[in-house]
């Protein structure tokens, strides 16, 4: 069986690096699409997305908004998808004039880089086996 990927992480690490596109067949696919397609991610869940990747520490909502200029609860919602699909990680800091707040940050890259690489390969799976039986 051929292989798309003969290095899978080494080039998803340059897709990464240099938010490049592939090229494939008549169509050019950058790799937002690609991380979009792979998580069912919508645009502003991928905003909310590549601001955690970009942050160097865990941020509260408020910095996210800030940074995308969305409404908290549409920020929220997001949130709430990433967490769901296991893309970031939610940490509770307890403040001493009581209540709480969440900061947020991305799973390690290399998780991710995983999640798709998987992803594809199911994905190549399934082209194949059509392919198969055209």
């Amino acid at each position: 069986m051929c292989r798309f990927f003969a290095q899978p992480l080494n080039i998803i690490d340059y897709f990464f690096a240099f938010m490049a596109a592939i090229d494939f067949a008549c169509k050019r696919v950058p790799i937002e699409e690609i991380i979009k397609c792979s998580f069912a991610l919508n645009k502003t869940d991928y905003l909310v997305f590549k601001t955690l990747m970009s942050a160097k520490v865990e941020i509260p909502i408020q910095d996210i908004q800030d940074s995308i200029g969305k409404d908290r609860t549409t920020i929220q919602r997001s949130i709430k998808n990433l967490l769901s699909k296991e893309l970031i990680h939610r940490r509770q800091i307890n403040l001493d004039s009581g209540g709480y707040m969440f900061y947020y940050c991305v799973k390690k890259k290399e998780e991710i880089k995983k999640q798709i690489y998987t992803n594809f390969e199911n994905w190549q799976g399934k082209v194949l086996h059509e392919l198969n039986n055209w």
